[in-house]
């Protein structure tokens, strides 16, 4: 047995372990797969803790020093993602994003590696979300690390041109942020960057900055504890357009505890090498899913497909 067969049977156990103790919300009917909402899945690096988002309630929940069960997770205060989007005279902004509900069902699926999430429509912009765990077949340190991965896919429905902004707004209990011209918030226990390719705006604010509602950009006067990141973007006609977030975090109560103390320092160098693995991590989670044929999960994954048909796993 070749080493490359090795990396994916590895992947391919770790994958099922997390399947089998993965627990739905709530059990749909009889006859019906689809999942009637989630608390969310865990992300984040093996043995470096992770964060869960519940879509249902718009919140999100940290646990920093495995090992872990559900118990194990605390909300992050004030965590959200928002919303912001300008069609003309026209502005409609959501101050904390919750998944859609169709058919008296919130739509989203979360089981371990990923996280489907549909926001909905606003002002005729489609957000969907897509959170996801480190997977590397190549380089097990990169899924060693404490950082999760939420990609947005935003799309103009409409013929006129629309300007979005969105924001993931955090919260670090003890120790101030401050922002980073073109990458989001750092202090040395958590960081939060966004970036999309094209012309896009990268700014920063304190929690209660009113800049993001009223115009979707912040003041980049960073200086407490909650803070935001927003990534400002023009949508043209029809458009699609992808936004990035890494989340990060840097435990040092117990300096012995985790791996990653060999490998980085704070939170902020976590990030940056983050968002560099970002489209080969969802690469990578694709390719290991497609050979699981883990049909439950096949939609997210055709959108992977599409994303990196022209690349070979």
């Amino acid at each position: 047995m070749n080493l490359q067969s090795m990396r994916t049977i590895l992947s391919l156990v770790v994958l099922a372990l997390a399947l089998a103790l993965a627990v739905p919300n709530t059990v749909s009917a009889k006859n019906d797969t689809k999942v009637n909402g989630t608390t969310g899945t865990p992300l984040g690096g093996f043995g470096a803790g992770g964060v869960k988002f519940n879509g249902n309630e718009g919140t999100f929940a940290i646990m920093t020093r495995p090992p872990a069960d559900a118990y194990d997770f605390k909300e992050v205060d004030g965590a959200a993602f928002q919303f912001f989007a300008k069609r003309g005279q026209a502005t409609e902004t959501v101050d904390q994003m919750k998944t859609v509900v169709i058919d008296g069902r919130p739509d989203d699926d979360a089981i371990w590696p990923l996280h489907r999430i549909n926001f909905g429509t606003i002002n005729d912009v489609h957000v969907a979300m897509t959170g996801f765990s480190p997977l590397d077949n190549e380089d097990y340190d990169n899924m060693s690390l404490p950082y999760a991965f939420y990609e947005v896919t935003l799309t103009n429905t409409k013929t006129s041109n629309v300007a979005v902004s969105i924001g993931l707004q955090w919260n670090s209990e003890n120790e101030p942020f401050q922002f980073v011209p073109g990458k989001g918030i750092t202090n040395s226990t958590r960081t939060v960057f966004a970036s999309a390719k094209g012309k896009v705006n990268i700014t920063g604010g304190n929690a209660a900055d009113p800049g993001f509602l009223a115009n979707g950009v912040c003041n980049n006067a960073v200086n407490q504890n909650q803070a935001k990141v927003a990534l400002a973007l023009d949508l043209k006609a029809n458009e699609t357009r992808v936004v990035k977030f890494v989340i990060s975090w840097y435990e040092t109560v117990d300096p012995d505890l985790a791996y990653y103390f060999n490998l980085y320092d704070n939170s902020e160098t976590i990030a940056v090498h983050g968002l560099k693995q970002f489209d080969h991590f969802f690469c990578s989670i694709s390719a290991v899913l497609s050979k699981s044929g883990t049909s439950y999960l096949l939609q997210s994954v055709g959108i992977l497909r599409k994303k990196y048909k022209k690349k070979e796993f």
